[in-house]
Order: structure tokens, then sequence, then C-alpha cells
């Protein structure tokens, strides 16, 4: 039986540059199915770009600063 699922998650973000003069943001980090979420990764480039970010849905507020985003997931594995 499988009692979890170990993989890398990943978010990144191609800023609008007629808003953000940045380079493109991309972070990742190990996650599983129960714990490490992608708005996790999101809220971090909020934090660093002073973007108001809103819970578990602060994907959606990147989008709505005008920027694009993408989630990623790689390398899954079983665990048992």
């Amino acid at each position: 039986m499988i009692d979890e699922i170990k993989m890398i998650i990943g978010a990144i973000v191609i800023p609008n540059e007629t808003i953000l003069d940045i380079p493109t943001f991309r972070q990742s980090k190990e996650a599983t199915r129960k714990q490490g979420y992608h708005y996790e990764l999101f809220q971090e480039f909020c934090n660093k770009y002073s973007i108001p970010y809103e819970g578990i849905f602060t994907e959606s507020a990147v989008v709505k600063n005008g920027h694009i985003t993408i989630n990623t997931t790689n390398k899954c594995m079983h665990l048992s």
C-alpha cells in the first residue's frame, strides 16, 4: 500500500515587464500529497515583490496583478 507520494513541485512567474521589470521567478521544493503546496511558492514571489497575497488563492493574486503563472510537478515516486 502506498503511504505517500513524494515529488518536486515548482512555480514559475513570468512577470509583466510593464508592471515589474524583474527576471522570471522560478522556485521549487520537495512536497508530498499531504504537505507542500504550489501556493506557498507563489507566496514567496508575492513577499519578494510586495504583491498582496490571498492565502491558498495566492496564484490568482499574482495573475490579477498582470503576471503569468505556471505550476510544475516532477519526479514522483512512491514511498511505503
